[in-house]
């Protein structure tokens, strides 16, 4: 914002990074659920509590947590006077 952003663009800027990483750890949970769920189940004490629609239920609620909680900072961070922290470091 110093250079002359917008609050509006910095804060596309930290949703899209934000979204970037929900996206990533979501398609790596994923992959790593389905895998675990190719184990054999002769494990003692090993039962198998996902199904198929909790999957698909919880990736878009991932989407929604990570979007409002990298929303909230963002938006606080385009309220600071840019040179006001400029000074603080």
């Amino acid at each position: 914002m110093t250079l002359g952003a917008r609050p509006e663009a910095v804060v596309g800027l930290v949703l899209r990074q934000a979204m970037a990483l929900a996206f990533g750890g979501v398609v790596i949970g994923l992959g790593v659920a389905v895998a675990d769920h190719q184990v054999p189940l002769g494990l003692p004490l090993r039962r198998h509590t996902a199904r198929p629609h909790d999957l698909r239920s919880v990736s878009p609620l991932m989407f929604v947590v990570a979007t409002a909680a990298s929303y909230i900072p963002a938006r606080r961070a385009t309220k600071v006077d840019p040179l006001v922290a400029l000074r603080a470091e």
